[in-house]
């Protein structure tokens, strides 16, 4: 990058980072600026080489819940690529590692559901769009999903289904959009950029997800974390993608500034994994609870309030003694992996202390019920007992109190940098446990599943052991079967070999096939009598002078028919076999056999080649005759091969005169005379 571009391109970021600059139009003009030095392209790109920016959504990434409703929004109404404004992203920079683990976490966190990229596929990152593509990865493989999707089939998306609905959503999932992709360079020198386009893109995108509440609190904390400051000086700057809440955004700052901005990134990530943790549980509850709108404004407003609810109260203290616990009794390092735990937890409480139910949530007795489904789990993920004064409300029988016996969920243990401890709890929570019977979808394979470690699953297959991959589990690849039973075939006999018709219709081509060959064998002289012309048309001249009959072709070939009617082509009859008509025709390949390419006419006087002991379909033919072609006249050198091909007449219609009046029926007779119209008659 010369130092003309690097100056024009800063003063442009520069100029869109203004306070009161207009966002869109600031970005077009960079985009403009970038496209005059070749440092933005245009290609087309398969979606399963575009990952999703860090920066995307602020940081939020995407939820795959979105992911789906964009993709069954898209289903009803059809898919224009004409309404897609701008795809852009950017190069992934070298030796960039955590864009992989934040595509990484996104994957796990949807159990499946948002398709993983691996670190050597993800080329590419998306500052708009992102939702959009990647609904094109889910549908290209045929990734886990709701039920309820209309492209679903057991449980995965189809892209058969997908196809058959809208025809071009699916040619775009196999061959990607067309981005505008940013040079690496650009990025690494100007980082900010990232935040500024995937802000005016996603403001300005017809099919682009408006920004949410949980993006704009985190662009508030991550402003918030750069120093202390006041609304009146960053409103300008918080506000310019106009989102839907910026009514509601002076109240958010204050929230961050008062209660934590901190807390943030362990809402953000409950949340985004569909899981569920007084503030921050209610609005994670808000997010994640599978009934929509359960949670209202109403609730924050009581939750809120001074002079608060018992159960609310209670509720509170609950949380901070279970918090308590957990930063006294668990390493730091094993917290993040009781996040979703905590989560659920603090939301039964939520529901509990708010008495909200819903026929789509399982809501606990009391909460100390959940505190202490809560320790089980806990002990279960870190082998930790946070307390045991709630053990006197455990009843194994599960008899007493509705809520006893329930879990909480069974959490997912992560390493540093992100990735799962245990990558087969994705198998396990799917069915494909030791013991399972499963089947490849490409080629109905099926095979017993014993045992998963080391990135690789060992099956069975007829007796012998064979080593499969888990990633082509995870890409959707085998699904579970039932046990294949065995099938006895009662009448084995009947179906013998020797008893197949369709084997001895195979054996008499066989025969037909090895009879032509020893008869062009035997008239192998006259193969040296002639000339075959393939081009400009197909023709075979006599290259000697031959007496009458002296020349035989043999209709050699290595195309030899039978049908249960009679159909085109040179006839051999039966050929004893029931219920079968050969026939012969052309061969195929290189083969070159002058009976095929000799002319034919209806002139006898042309004609010099007739076919001897020609076969209707219906004769027997035991023997295996086979018709012969000899020259009917004398040759000289020179002449054309032409064989008579008597003239099919086509027999006119009979005309029937019009009835006489009064007559029932018209009368069959010959068709009326011609009559002759002289000059100035018929006029």
């Amino acid at each position: 990058m010369n130092q003309a571009a690097t100056d024009e391109i800063d003063a442009a970021v520069k100029a869109a980072k203004a306070p009161g600059a207009p966002l869109v139009s600031s970005i077009n003009r960079v985009f403009t600026i970038l496209r005059s030095h070749k440092l933005m392209l245009e290609q087309q790109i398969e979606p399963s080489f575009i990952g999703i920016h860090g920066m995307n959504r602020d940081g939020h990434g995407i939820a795959w819940k979105d992911a789906e409703r964009l993709l069954q929004a898209i289903l009803d109404v059809g898919f224009d690529a004409g309404s897609v404004i701008q795809p852009t992203c950017s190069e992934r920079m070298p030796g960039d590692n955590e864009s992989h683990v934040f595509n990484e976490r996104i994957s796990q966190e949807s159990r499946g559901r948002v398709p993983s990229i691996s670190d050597q596929h993800l080329k590419y990152l998306s500052l708009s769009c992102s939702h959009l593509n990647t609904t094109l990865r889910m549908i290209a493989a045929g990734a886990k999903c709701s039920e309820e999707l209309s492209c679903s089939e057991n449980g995965s998306i189809s892209m058969h289904k997908v196809e058959k609905k809208d025809p071009t959503y699916a040619s775009y999932a196999r061959s990607g959009l067309r981005w505008n992709v940013i040079s690496h360079h650009v990025m690494s020198k100007w980082p900010e950029l990232a935040q500024l386009v995937q802000a005016a893109l996603n403001t300005g995108s017809a099919v682009a997800k408006e920004e949410h509440e949980m993006q704009i609190l985190l662009r508030i904390a991550r402003k918030l974390s750069a120093g202390p400051c006041q609304w009146d000086q960053v409103k300008q700057e918080l506000q310019r993608s106009k989102p839907r809440c910026m009514q509601a955004m002076p109240h958010m700052f204050t929230f961050c500034v008062l209660y934590g901005s901190t807390l943030l990134e362990r809402t953000t990530r409950i949340v985004a994994s569909s899981n569920a943790p007084r503030r921050h549980a209610l609005l994670a509850c808000a997010y994640t609870t599978p009934a929509e709108k359960l949670i209202s404004a109403g609730d924050a407003r009581k939750l809120a309030a001074k002079g608060a609810a018992e159960g609310i109260e209670k509720a509170n203290g609950l949380m901070k003694e279970i918090h308590n616990m957990v930063v006294s009794m668990v390493p730091s390092s094993q917290v993040p992996t009781l996040a979703p735990l905590l989560g659920l937890f603090e939301s039964q409480l939520v529901y509990l202390a708010l008495d909200k139910k819903h026929k789509d949530i399982t809501v606990m007795s009391t909460m100390e019920h959940a505190c202490l489904a809560l320790c089980k789990e806990v002990h279960e993920a870190v082998g930790i007992t946070l307390s045991k004064q709630w053990d006197h409300l455990d009843d194994p029988s599960g008899q007493t109190g509705k809520a006893s016996a329930k879990r909480l969920s069974k959490p997912r243990e992560y390493d540093s940098t992100g990735k799962l401890k245990d990558p087969f709890v994705l198998l396990h929570e799917c069915g494909f446990v030791p013991g399972a019977w499963i089947a490849r979808k490409q080629d109905k394979l099926v095979a017993k599943l014993l045992k998963l470690e080391n990135d690789q699953v060992t099956i069975e297959c007829d007796g012998d052991q064979y080593i499969a991959q888990m990633s082509a589990f995870l890409e959707n690849k085998w699904k579970l079967t039932d046990e294949p039973k065995a099938k006895e075939e009662a009448d084995h006999v009947a179906k013998a070999a020797f008893n197949s018709p369709e084997l001895a219709v195979a054996v008499t081509k066989g025969k037909i096939m090895e009879k032509l060959i020893d008869l062009e064998r035997q008239h192998k002289a006259s193969l040296n009598k002639i000339k075959v012309f393939t081009k400009p048309s197909k023709m075979v001249e006599a290259s000697a002078e031959v007496e009458k009959g002296k020349l035989t072709l043999v209709p050699a070939t290595n195309v030899v028919q039978a049908h249960n009617e009679p159909r085109k082509g040179l006839q051999l009859g039966m050929c004893g076999t029931a219920d079968s008509h050969f026939s012969l025709g052309a061969p195929a390949g290189k083969v070159v056999v002058p009976w095929w390419y000799v002319k034919s006419t209806n002139d006898t006087e042309k004609a010099n080649m007739e076919i001897i002991s020609a076969l209707d379909p219906h004769d027997p033919n035991k023997n295996l005759k086979v018709p012969l072609m000899k020259n009917s006249k004398p040759l000289e050198i020179g002449d054309v091969l032409m064989r008579y091909e008597q003239k099919t007449e086509e027999i006119p219609e009979e005309l029937v005169p019009m009835p006489a009046a009064g007559s029932a029926n018209p009368k069959s007779g010959p068709a009326p005379k011609k009559r002759r119209i002289g000059k100035g008659q018929g006029e």
